[in-house]
């Protein structure tokens, strides 16, 4: 009877009762079979209880949507549990936003005014009339603004040849991520006026934001703690790095 014992644990059945042992070893393999599946029901439903108390766990951090929230301006409230709206969380971004009403000058212009100061300022590239810089405050890795050195607040200001350059370079910047960081998407947009996110109104810029599968998880949601593997120096080093390069070969 221990033989047999020590048999079945090595084919995962230790749950049955010995009471199940003389069935068991006149069925032989097949009812050893049967033991493990039934085990294997049993660690899967182990783990939906385990994932269903993580989640539940951290929906107690998330912020919750009151009636009040959900009442569009005409004042009619949407159905419970109808979706509103995707968040992007960005709340490592507050040191800036907080910051940006204080300054008075215009660090795009400042940059832009001093080709000496590329490294510190964190500058990766220039032409003719607009230039790439690394944000300081990135979402991501990579973060690169394109950016006129006429400090103009749209696009419709921009004359052709401003304007054909700008995103020619936004295009150049998006080769060099993706030669140097192999995202496996990018964001890249214009916020034009403080409304619509403008961290510097006066002053139009193209966002270029290099993404990851799974960039943005619990941990910046929760956390409030977003993740950036690579130092600005670092990043400023390798886009600059890939620029002379081209510059070599062409």
């Amino acid at each position: 009877m221990p033989g047999v014992r020590n048999r079945l644990r090595g084919a995962g059945a230790e749950f049955l009762d010995y009471a199940d042992l003389p069935r068991l070893r006149k069925r032989g393999p097949c009812q050893k079979a049967f033991a493990v599946r039934r085990q294997d029901r049993q660690r899967c439903r182990r783990l939906r209880v385990g994932l269903r108390i993580v989640r539940q766990r951290l929906l107690r951090h998330l912020p919750r949507m009151t009636p009040a929230d959900r009442a569009p301006p005409g004042g009619t409230h949407c159905n419970p549990g109808e979706h509103i709206v995707d968040r992007l969380w960005a709340p490592w971004r507050i040191g800036y936003v907080s910051q940006s009403d204080k300054e008075e000058t215009c660090f795009l212009c400042d940059a832009a005014g001093a080709p000496d100061q590329d490294a510190d300022r964190l500058v990766v590239r220039r032409g003719e009339s607009v230039f790439a810089i690394l944000n300081r405050y990135p979402y991501n890795n990579g973060h690169v603004m394109v950016a006129p050195f006429a400090h103009k607040s749209d696009l419709a200001e921009l004359d052709t040849a401003e304007r054909s350059e700008l995103f020619e370079l936004v295009i150049e910047v998006q080769a060099g991520l993706r030669d140097r960081f192999r995202p496996h998407g990018f964001n890249i947009g214009v916020n034009i006026g403080a409304a619509a996110g403008a961290g510097i109104p006066g002053h139009v810029h193209v966002h270029i934001v290099p993404r990851w599968n799974g960039d943005t998880n619990f941990v910046t949601t929760c956390s409030e703690v977003k993740v950036i593997s690579q130092s600005l120096e670092a990043s400023h080093a390798e886009l600059t790095a890939y620029f002379e390069e081209a510059e070599a070969r062409s």
